[in-house]
Protein backbone atom coordinates (compact mmCIF):
# COMPACT_ATOMS: atom_id res chain seq x y z
CA UNK A 1 0.00 0.00 0.00
CA UNK A 2 1.09 3.55 -0.83
CA UNK A 3 1.94 6.32 1.31
CA UNK A 4 3.61 4.57 4.68
CA UNK A 5 0.65 2.29 5.48
CA UNK A 6 1.09 -0.18 8.47
CA UNK A 7 -1.09 -3.04 7.34
CA UNK A 8 -0.55 -5.57 10.29
CA UNK A 9 -3.03 -8.45 11.21
CA UNK A 10 -5.40 -7.14 13.73
CA UNK A 11 -4.28 -9.77 16.35
CA UNK A 12 -5.40 -12.68 17.85
CA UNK A 13 -9.19 -13.24 18.54
CA UNK A 14 -9.67 -16.11 22.14
CA UNK A 15 -13.09 -16.77 21.52
CA UNK A 16 -16.77 -16.49 20.73
CA UNK A 17 -17.67 -12.48 21.30
CA UNK A 18 -13.94 -11.48 21.09
CA UNK A 19 -12.89 -8.44 18.90
CA UNK A 20 -9.86 -6.94 17.50
CA UNK A 21 -8.74 -3.61 16.09
CA UNK A 22 -5.67 -2.59 14.54
CA UNK A 23 -5.89 1.34 12.93
CA UNK A 24 -3.28 2.71 10.98
CA UNK A 25 -3.44 5.89 8.44
CA UNK A 26 -3.43 5.37 4.30
CA UNK A 27 -3.35 8.50 2.33
CA UNK A 28 -5.86 10.70 3.99
CA UNK A 29 -7.88 7.60 5.39
CA UNK A 30 -7.59 5.66 8.66
CA UNK A 31 -8.25 2.19 8.49
CA UNK A 32 -9.44 0.16 10.99
CA UNK A 33 -8.94 -3.47 10.10
CA UNK A 34 -11.22 -5.80 12.48
CA UNK A 35 -11.26 -9.38 13.22
CA UNK A 36 -13.51 -11.76 15.44
CA UNK A 37 -17.33 -10.93 15.97
CA UNK A 38 -18.89 -8.00 16.27
CA UNK A 39 -22.57 -9.17 18.21
CA UNK A 40 -23.84 -7.07 21.46
CA UNK A 41 -20.63 -7.99 23.70
CA UNK A 42 -18.40 -6.32 21.49
CA UNK A 43 -20.25 -3.81 20.02
CA UNK A 44 -19.09 -1.01 22.69
CA UNK A 45 -15.61 -1.75 21.76
CA UNK A 46 -16.46 -1.85 17.74
CA UNK A 47 -17.97 1.83 18.51
CA UNK A 48 -14.96 3.26 20.85
CA UNK A 49 -12.76 2.57 18.18
CA UNK A 50 -15.59 3.98 15.02
CA UNK A 51 -15.84 7.33 17.10
CA UNK A 52 -11.83 7.44 17.74
CA UNK A 53 -11.43 7.19 13.85
CA UNK A 54 -13.93 9.78 13.13
CA UNK A 55 -13.47 12.26 15.59
CA UNK A 56 -11.27 15.05 13.47
CA UNK A 57 -14.26 16.91 11.29
CA UNK A 58 -13.76 15.59 7.46
CA UNK A 59 -12.59 11.98 8.43
CA UNK A 60 -12.29 9.73 6.08
CA UNK A 61 -12.58 5.94 7.78
CA UNK A 62 -12.37 2.42 5.73
CA UNK A 63 -13.34 -0.63 7.72
CA UNK A 64 -11.87 -4.01 6.52
CA UNK A 65 -13.91 -6.86 7.32
CA UNK A 66 -11.77 -9.18 5.69
CA UNK A 67 -11.35 -11.12 9.64
CA UNK A 68 -15.06 -10.57 10.91
CA UNK A 69 -16.51 -14.12 11.00
CA UNK A 70 -20.02 -12.68 12.57
CA UNK A 71 -21.83 -9.43 12.81
CA UNK A 72 -25.50 -8.99 14.41
CA UNK A 73 -27.48 -6.33 14.27
CA UNK A 74 -25.37 -4.40 17.32
CA UNK A 75 -22.41 -4.25 15.07
CA UNK A 76 -24.80 -2.90 12.15
CA UNK A 77 -26.22 -0.02 14.38
CA UNK A 78 -22.43 0.91 15.26
CA UNK A 79 -22.16 1.42 11.37
CA UNK A 80 -25.30 2.91 10.62
CA UNK A 81 -23.97 5.22 13.46
CA UNK A 82 -20.81 5.85 12.12
CA UNK A 83 -21.92 6.60 8.97
CA UNK A 84 -24.70 9.59 10.57
CA UNK A 85 -21.81 11.24 12.59
CA UNK A 86 -18.84 11.72 9.85
CA UNK A 87 -22.21 12.84 7.38
CA UNK A 88 -22.44 16.19 9.66
CA UNK A 89 -18.74 17.00 9.88
CA UNK A 90 -18.59 16.18 5.44
CA UNK A 91 -16.31 12.86 6.23
CA UNK A 92 -16.72 9.77 4.66
CA UNK A 93 -17.12 5.85 6.47
CA UNK A 94 -16.65 2.74 3.75
CA UNK A 95 -16.53 -1.26 4.28
CA UNK A 96 -13.90 -3.31 2.72
CA UNK A 97 -13.84 -7.15 2.02
CA UNK A 98 -16.89 -8.65 4.21
CA UNK A 99 -16.57 -12.22 4.82
CA UNK A 100 -19.67 -14.11 2.64
CA UNK A 101 -21.63 -14.24 5.85
CA UNK A 102 -20.94 -10.63 6.92
CA UNK A 103 -21.63 -9.30 3.48
CA UNK A 104 -24.90 -10.96 3.58
CA UNK A 105 -26.12 -9.71 7.19
CA UNK A 106 -25.27 -5.78 5.23
CA UNK A 107 -26.93 -6.74 1.92
CA UNK A 108 -30.28 -7.49 4.01
CA UNK A 109 -29.95 -4.68 5.98
CA UNK A 110 -28.94 -2.58 3.11
CA UNK A 111 -25.75 -1.16 5.12
CA UNK A 112 -24.51 -0.37 1.18
CA UNK A 113 -27.39 1.92 0.59
CA UNK A 114 -25.56 4.60 3.18
CA UNK A 115 -21.90 3.08 3.68
CA UNK A 116 -20.18 1.87 0.21
CA UNK A 117 -19.10 -1.60 -0.28
CA UNK A 118 -15.27 -1.91 -1.67
CA UNK A 119 -13.27 -5.06 -2.95
CA UNK A 120 -10.10 -3.91 -1.36
CA UNK A 121 -8.40 -1.27 1.30
CA UNK A 122 -6.79 0.00 -1.96
CA UNK A 123 -10.08 0.58 -3.42
CA UNK A 124 -11.85 2.54 -0.99
CA UNK A 125 -8.84 4.76 -0.30
CA UNK A 126 -8.35 5.62 -4.08
CA UNK A 127 -12.36 6.16 -3.81
CA UNK A 128 -12.65 8.15 -1.02
CA UNK A 129 -8.88 9.74 -0.20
Amino acid sequence: MANGSHRHPPGPVDGPGDLAVHRYRCAECTVLEVAGEIDGASAPQFRDELVAAIAQPGARVVVDLEHVVFMDCSGVGELVQAVARTGWTTGSVCLTRPTRFVRRVLDLTHVATVCPIYESVEAAVGDIA
